[in-house]
């Protein structure tokens, strides 16, 4: 009697409310079809007025293996460093102190050298290069490089600091966490340097990254002597003469121009940020979003139902699949939601770096190369020119200056410069 009860409710109540459920959603997908269908036409239309062809621009459409993938849900990075010719570029005042690289005797790893003005030659040095990372986003396997030139404003001569037992660069790779900065060291043998003789060096680091956001911070820049006090002490009074080759590398004669300023870091100076987080949603069309409200036919399946073994049962046979059932989905698809975050408060740093005054000290003067006209250099010229500080007369015992030259292209452009620290010694 159970059984026949069954069946009569689903013949007569089961049955006729499927066919109804069924009935209505296709009527309601059919009335929803004409508009999406419509829609959708006038995309294709305005895509063709605007492209000229319906064919899909690169990255609109992936593969199984590669799908399109949003740029706003991309990580990406920006591993830097104290960059001057990025600064320049956005008219900050720049060191060739740099704060992001510092040294020590590879004898003494624990006692930090308090400039890199005074190395001894054909000695180990290990380097420390601070690398920071100016996303949100973690920076894996970022690649550090440090190598070193002469003496020179933009000598094209590069070679590596550390060398593995074959004469190979070694390169190191880090992990920078988002917002963070990491440490990497190298081991540097100063060159052979005769007793009583000046040389001076330029380390560059040279960091790299795949996914890097900005390019242009990615290299930084630290003066270094050997055998020299960079002139170092001087008088009241005194005019230091120095000599700087400079190097055209353009294939054009080029003009190059010459200035010089007194900053230095604050190191005292600190900078308050904020967590700023914007949340948005991916773009969808109007006929995706219509189309969007359309029912969907999901399979849905129902658990198997467990029964007691019985003796004819075969031993090891396989559970019965179970029954598979569809039913009707509305907003089936979600788009993606996109939370971007950055730190806010530089701008307030930056401006106040703009507004303080790094003029040379009163009485302190600067003499560029050839009297201050514009020298000129043809094609793959070299030249040395000389540079003059006039150290103020009125320069009190103890008193210490930063003084930073630097070279300009006729373009505009930073193409090198070099710090001089002096302290006063009467």
């Amino acid at each position: 009697m159970s059984n026949l009860k069954k069946v009569l409710f689903s013949l007569l109540v089961r049955g006729p409310l499927a066919i109804l459920i069924a009935a209505l959603g296709l009527l309601f997908l059919l009335m929803l079809l004409l508009p999406v269908a419509m829609l959708r036409i006038l995309e294709w239309l305005l895509v063709f007025l605007r492209r000229g062809n319906f064919k899909e621009e690169e990255g609109e459409r992936g593969d199984d293996c590669n799908p399109p993938f949003p740029e706003p849900v991309m990580r990406r990075p920006d591993p830097c460093i104290y960059s001057q010719g990025y600064l320049a570029s956005q008219g900050v005042p720049v060191t060739w102190n740099n704060p992001d690289i510092w040294m020590a005797k590879a004898a003494t790893p624990n006692v930090i050298e308090p400039d890199s003005y005074h190395l001894e030659a054909d000695t180990d040095y290990i380097v420390t290069v601070r690398v920071h990372n100016a996303s949100t986003d973690l920076a894996l396997g970022v690649k550090v490089r440090l190598l070193y030139r002469p003496w020179s404003f933009n000598s094209p001569d590069l070679l590596p600091v550390d060398v593995d037992a074959g004469g190979q660069e070694v390169v190191r790779h880090i992990n920078v966490s988002g917002m963070g900065s990491s440490l990497v060291q190298f081991t540097w043998r100063t060159p052979s340097v005769v007793a009583g003789e000046k040389r001076h060096f330029c380390l560059q680091a040279h960091v790299s990254h795949p996914l890097d956001l900005n390019i242009e911070n990615n290299v930084g820049q630290e003066n270094t002597n050997v055998h020299s006090a960079n002139p170092g002490h001087v008088a009241a009074g005194e005019v230091v003469d120095v000599e700087v080759p400079l190097f055209n590398h353009a294939r054009r004669d080029a003009r190059f121009t010459f200035d010089a300023d007194a900053y230095a870091i604050d190191e005292e100076a600190k900078v308050d940020l904020e967590l700023q987080t914007n949340t948005g949603v991916e773009r969808w069309s109007k006929s995706r979003k219509l189309g969007n409200y359309g029912p969907v036919m999901i399979p849905a399946t129902r658990e198997p139902t467990t029964r007691r073994k019985s003796h004819d049962d075969v031993a090891g046979a396989q559970a019965p699949k179970p029954l598979r059932r569809w039913r009707l989905r509305f907003g089936r698809q979600e788009r993606y939601r996109v939370t971007r975050a950055r730190y806010v408060g530089h701008d307030d740093f930056k401006r106040k770096l703009l507004a303080t005054d790094v003029a040379l000290p009163a009485g302190m003067a600067f003499v560029p190369p050839e009297g201050g006209d514009e020298v000129r250099l043809a094609p793959a010229e070299t030249r040395s020119l000389p540079v003059q500080i006039h150290v103020p007369a009125s320069a009190q015992t103890g008193e210490h200056y930063s003084i930073n030259v630097r070279a300009l292209r006729d373009d505009g452009r930073l193409i090198g410069g070099v710090t001089f620290l002096l302290e006063v010694q009467n």
